[in-house]
């Protein structure tokens, strides 16, 4: 694992947070955490990094002018060269011009993931996580074998989802397990003792704490 730490951390950027979006990509580089997790989205034929929890469209040019016209992904990843970034998107011809347009170096940090299991199920030659909740499944280890088939690195569960046995059942079939959302250092903690391999959370101190309390 990245830091030879046995979960990686990620910092879930957030719109209700008092800091704009840069600062929290700058704490998450600054704590020495692996990376962010951030919606993608497009605008004047760029692309930028937005709040995992969007806004409403009818409010979007509030939030770019506010937060999001100094977070050019292009930017990010020059700037911050130590943090990968997993990417949520909703449209699949985001992977070909992203393809196109990045060097290897910055194809190497960068993660997609969707809740949109058909866009995922395409693009095997990049790192790829579904985001998904165990309720929505009937059999999970039956999404593990179509998971596994695809060739999709990773599952990514709310930290209510998660437990010892969804996380041996996945890693059974070679799918890592993120836990996302968490809001508490009890939270994270519970996610660390059952065996996930990334931790995912908008408290880039509480994230940062976890990470010490497991790396000696």
């Amino acid at each position: 694992m990245i830091n030879n730490f046995p979960f990686t951390t990620y910092l879930q950027i957030s719109a209700q947070s008092n800091k704009s979006y840069l600062d929290q990509i700058r704490d998450s580089a600054d704590l020495g955490l692996t990376g962010i997790s951030a919606f993608l989205d497009d605008f004047e034929d760029q692309f930028y990094l937005q709040a995992t929890s969007r806004p409403f469209l009818k409010i979007k040019q509030r939030f770019f002018k506010k937060n999001s016209s100094n977070t050019l992904l292009k930017d990010v990843l020059h700037k911050y060269p130590s943090i990968n970034i997993v990417l949520n998107i909703d449209k699949a011809e985001h992977f070909k011009t992203i393809d196109s347009e990045y060097d290897p170096s910055q194809l190497s940090r960068i993660i997609f993931c969707s809740d949109n299991f058909e866009i995922l199920k395409n693009i095997p030659e990049f790192r790829s996580v579904h985001i998904m909740r165990a309720s929505n499944f009937k059999s999970l280890e039956k999404h593990a074998q179509e998971i596994n088939k695809y060739e999709i690195n990773a599952v990514c569960l709310p930290h209510t989802d998660i437990s010892k046995g969804t996380t041996t059942l996945f890693q059974k079939f070679d799918i890592e397990v993120y836990g996302r959302s968490a809001t508490s250092l009890r939270e994270l903690a519970v996610q660390a003792q059952a065996g996930v391999n990334s931790l995912w959370s908008t408290n880039p101190e509480y994230l940062s704490a976890i990470k010490a309390e497991y790396s000696g």
